[in-house]
């Protein structure tokens, strides 16, 4: 809902998939949150593939990120708005350094899991709303995605279940403004 002020905030949740980042994202939408949504981008943009193993091209992984990043700062100028993606691509950068740049306050969250238990939690997915991929593939993302690790102003580590991943986010939301740091569940 928008709010009579100048500045809101912008919160990209980054990590491997199956850490607990779209459980957050659902949880802000909830709040009112706007949201942009890396895979539903995708689907978005390319229903014909929507649903498949295989890689995007490079031009439809292009046009995702300039969407993303075009939509994020256009809705920050009215709402709260939370980006879910894992970050492992190498346009994310560009994408990351384009919003900050925009939108102030802009925080950087890595929500991570082990990586068994995160590829055990996207092997239970609805496919209706998660994009299937092997294992290769998810291996591949969980390296890439950790070499951004050091960027973060905050990592979320969600080896629990929901309800303590919801809290250990909520504590660093909450508790001090954003503040910088690692909260583990």
């Amino acid at each position: 809902m928008p709010r009579d002020r100048r500045t809101f905030m912008v919160i990209l949740l980054i990590g491997p998939k199956g850490a607990g980042k779209s459980t957050l994202r659902e949880w802000l939408e909830q709040r009112g949150w706007k949201s942009v949504y890396v895979e539903a981008l995708y689907d978005e943009f390319d229903k014909a593939r929507a649903h498949t193993v295989d890689a995007p091209s490079e031009d439809l992984r292009d046009l995702v990120y300039r969407t993303a990043r075009d939509r994020m700062i256009e809705q920050a100028k009215t709402h709260d708005v939370v980006f879910d993606g894992t970050g492992s691509s190498f346009r994310f950068d560009a994408f990351y350094n384009a919003v900050k740049a925009a939108c102030d306050p802009c925080r950087l969250v890595f929500v991570d899991a082990p990586r068994e238990l995160a590829y055990a939690r996207t092997q239970q997915r609805n496919a209706d709303t998660h994009r299937p991929f092997d294992r290769a593939y998810f291996d591949r993302v969980y390296d890439d995605c950790h070499k951004r690790l050091d960027q973060a102003d905050a990592v979320i580590e969600n080896n629990t279940t929901r309800s303590e991943l919801l809290r250990a986010f909520q504590t660093w939301l909450f508790g001090q403004s954003c503040q910088s740091g690692y909260f583990g569940v």
